[in-house]
């Protein structure tokens, strides 16, 4: 059974519920860190520069996140006709 179910190449949608519920959380949680960011430039413009700089890297950090689980969501859904779960045996870019 285990077997047949690693060497099946057709999708099997059972085991997407928690990659679907990771993306949809990790493009939630993206946004709430845009808005925390914008409140927090437009409240404290007068912060010192370090900290501006340092909410900034975080930002830019998590946007780079964001953008590989997109690209690795967009993998799973087009190139392998929507079974997410072979971006983690193929990786990212197979």
């Amino acid at each position: 059974m285990l077997l047949r179910r690693l060497t099946s190449s057709s999708a099997d949608t059972t085991d997407e519920g928690p990659f679907v519920l990771g993306y949809a959380m990790c493009f939630g949680l993206m946004g709430v860190l845009f808005a925390h960011c914008f409140i927090y430039f437009t409240k404290f413009p007068n912060d010192r520069a370090w900290i501006r700089v340092l909410v900034d890297v975080v930002l830019l950090l998590e946007t780079l996140i964001t953008i590989f689980a997109l690209h690795g969501f967009w993998v799973g859904v087009t190139d392998h006709n929507s079974d997410l779960s072979s971006i983690v045996t193929a990786g990212v870019g197979g």
